[in-house]
């Protein structure tokens, strides 16, 4: 998470304008998981740097570090090991089972788009011996 806050402006400059474009869920991360508000900066009970210190050692379920990473942030080391133990324990199966019924899909990994269908560049309707034997007209003869 403190990298994440890390940017161009530091100190107080970047706080402000970390607290500018997510305020709110700074509000409820300081509300949530230290039991203060956004009024103590203000007031002065709550200092700069200890709000920077807060900030940087949130958890990663905080709502600071969705707005700033996105939904990715959900699936740490373990949900990621645990997903593909499962991907694993799947085509185990499916290959003891003798590849019947539909091969398994991996689970679904936030962060990660779904592999397009693949490019196919034409069509035929022709049966497949035929089209080999209309490929092997242009494969090198073999010199004897």
């Amino acid at each position: 998470m403190d990298g994440a806050l890390r940017s161009e402006a530091g100190g107080i400059s970047g706080l402000h304008a970390l607290l500018e474009e997510h305020g709110e869920a700074i509000e409820w991360d300081l509300s949530h998981y230290h039991h203060r508000s956004l009024h103590d900066l203000f007031n002065g009970i709550l200092t700069w740097r200890q709000l920077r210190s807060y900030l940087s050692h949130l958890p990663r379920e905080s709502a600071l570090a969705r707005a700033l990473l996105g939904d990715d942030t959900m699936w740490g080391l373990n949900e990621q090991l645990l997903a593909m133990a499962i991907d694993v324990l799947r085509q185990g199966n499916y290959q003891r089972g003798n590849g019947k019924g539909p091969k398994p899909k991996p689970l679904p990994r936030p962060g990660v788009k779904k592999a397009a269908e693949p490019l196919r560049h034409g069509r035929t309707d022709r049966d497949p011996d035929e089209v080999i034997a209309y490929l092997d007209r242009f494969r090198p003869q073999q010199s004897a």
